[in-house]
């Protein structure tokens, strides 16, 4: 919460692009918010032990004011889509679109069941010029063909993994920095599938189990891959002006890239809980030092259900913070490097 005189600045900053301040921010622009599940919108412990959580109300009413304004509401998780819709604490969670399997699926809410676009699938599975097309099966035959000591992969459950997607984990190594952790796992799958192949490869360490994630899928895949053909597919009927993105773990990094967004004719702005992984904080707060017009906002609290900060709470005070200031940062300015290169000092994923 803004008090004192926090507030008075915060106020002061609002008016002088034509907003005003009454303790809930108004919507002023139709706004695509893809928006991260576990660790941020919901917690990281078994569904059994959860429940619908006061706070989810609230954001969902502030939700249905963006989306009354015209604009969406879009899970964006790592989840595959059965995942989610089994949930029960989303069950009530009303999102107009969901991306699901870290960017390799996207299915529309139609009269309450989610209904997966089967032209996304063919289009990830088109490889680029010159390259050979994703394949599941060879490539993680080769992937685990070169298990050794150093780098060993282990599937993720098959609950977890679906659609054009592989999915590891693989052991930190506590002697090697972060980067030079991703740079290792890149090269270890560049080397088993090949230089011409199609795919996108994004370790993350999760700060939930220590381990590294490893997502392996087609290049033109990821959450930022999904958003953007969303954003396109939908541009004549949902003719958007700015996005939100938050997430807590590496594979949202590749989403929060202002540049992408502008490109699109939108204006980013980014939210983080307390929890999140390193290198979402190191590339967010990048982002803020090149480019202070993009609104970047953190939230302290690392119990990702906490009323007041965390969890459902934490987004809506994010979205409060977030929403007058998007005006700043309309485009044209482009920041950030492209996918697949450094930002600041860290490499989120590589293109094959």
């Amino acid at each position: 919460p803004l008090e004192g005189a926090n507030r008075k600045s915060f106020i002061k900053r609002i008016c002088l692009f034509g907003y005003t301040y009454e303790g809930v921010e108004m919507v002023s622009s139709k706004v695509i918010v893809l928006q991260d599940v576990d660790g941020c919108l919901t917690p990281n412990i078994d569904a059994a032990n959860r429940a619908f959580h006061p706070a989810m109300a609230s954001l969902q009413e502030k939700m249905q004011e963006i989306r009354a304004a015209g604009g969406l509401s879009v899970l964006s998780t790592g989840r595959p889509l059965p995942m989610v819709t089994s949930d029960p604490l989303l069950k009530d969670y009303v999102a107009d679109y969901a991306i699901t399997s870290a960017g390799v699926e996207i299915a529309k809410l139609e009269n309450g069941v989610y209904v997966p676009f089967n032209e996304y699938e063919a289009y990830l599975l088109t490889p680029p010029e010159g390259k050979t097309p994703f394949d599941k099966n060879a490539f993680d035959a080769a992937i685990k063909a070169r298990n050794d000591s150093l780098i060993n992969v282990t599937d993720q459950s098959a609950e977890k993994v679906s659609g054009q997607r592989l999915g590891y984990y693989v052991e930190n190594d506590p002697t090697k920095t972060p980067e030079e952790m991703r740079d290792a796992i890149i090269q270890r799958v560049k080397d088993a599938v090949g230089e011409k192949a199609d795919c996108l490869v994004i370790p993350s360490l999760d700060p939930h189990h220590g381990k590294w994630n490893v997502d392996i899928m087609p290049s033109k895949a990821s959450k930022l891959g999904a958003a953007k053909w969303l954003i396109s597919h939908v541009k004549n009927e949902h003719p958007l002006e700015a996005a939100i993105v938050w997430g807590d773990s590496g594979n949202d990094v590749p989403a929060m890239q202002a540049a992408m967004y502008r490109e699109l004719g939108l204006a980013p702005a980014f939210i983080a809980p307390g929890n999140a992984a390193p290198d979402v904080v190191e590339h967010l707060r990048s982002i803020s030092k090149l480019d202070q017009t993009v609104p970047v906002h953190f939230y302290d609290e690392r119990v990702a259900m906490d009323d007041k900060n965390g969890g459902p709470g934490g987004l809506l005070d994010g979205l409060n913070a977030v929403l007058p200031l998007l005006e700043r940062a309309k485009p044209p300015v482009s920041i950030d490097a492209p996918q697949g290169k450094r930002v600041g000092s860290s490499l989120n994923a590589m293109i094959c």
